[in-house]
């Protein structure tokens, strides 16, 4: 609304006086501008913002322009980002075997790889092809916000047995995990051909001890701790 008294010698007239309403039981009441700020918990700054955007003609707020004016000089171009996400895409990355239940976008790239080396090799790589590079905070951002990678393996992945033995001859135990992967899709077809015998894993042998007096059962092999049956 218009305001109703004007000062002559104020230096600026308002132009508009904002009122403030809060419904109570279908019923709008006009309050103070203390208690609506403290009723909505927003600060008076928040609030003399959007009185101003409402006086000047605006249905609603306009959103924020927080990193969208063109008053940053050293701002990075979307042009740039797409280059770092490109050279970033150029490594190959692998899912997770046994996590994919709980993060499923998640990829895993090599143990040897980090940002800092991935940082390097992406500065040779804008060398070679006459490409401004961005600074090292930047592409640890891009790494960070834009992707969902990891490096190396989750636990879940690994062998217990093959990171005891890292960098050690590792041929033998391999060479039994693959038997036992082996022996394990067998009994698992014996299983499937037969009505007599059962495929479950160790831990519901067990349990169902008591039924092998009458059933055949064949237990599963334990390949990630090392050990076969």
């Amino acid at each position: 609304m218009k305001p109703k008294v004007r000062r002559c010698n104020a230096k600026k007239h308002r132009i508009v006086t904002l009122l403030y309403y809060v419904t109570v039981n279908h019923t709008s009441t006009r309050i103070c501008k203390k208690a609506f700020t403290n009723l909505h918990k927003i600060t008076n700054g928040k609030l003399d913002h959007i009185g101003r955007q409402v006086a000047a003609g605006l249905s609603a707020p306009r959103p924020h322009g927080r990193g969208r004016h063109s008053s940053r000089p050293s701002r990075c171009s979307d042009d740039l980002m797409s280059k770092v996400c490109e050279h970033i895409n150029s490594f190959p990355a692998e899912d997770s075997h046994y996590s994919r239940v709980h993060n499923p976008c998640r990829k895993y790239l090599l143990s040897t790889l980090n940002v800092a080396n991935m940082y390097n090799l992406y500065k040779e790589w804008c060398t070679e092809k006459n490409y401004i590079p961005v600074s090292h905070r930047m592409y640890r951002t891009i790494f960070n916000t834009r992707f969902n990678l990891g490096f190396g393996s989750p636990k879940s992945d690994t062998c217990s047995v093959c990171d005891s033995l890292y960098k050690t001859d590792t041929a033998a135990h391999k060479q039994r995990a693959s038997e036992g992967f082996a022996a394990m899709k067998k009994d698992r077809v014996l299983a499937q051909e037969s009505d007599d015998i059962y495929y479950m894993q160790r831990s519901t042998c067990r349990k169902l001890y008591h039924y092998q007096s009458y059933r055949q059962v064949l237990p599963s092999t334990s390949v990630n701790s090392g050990s076969t049956i």
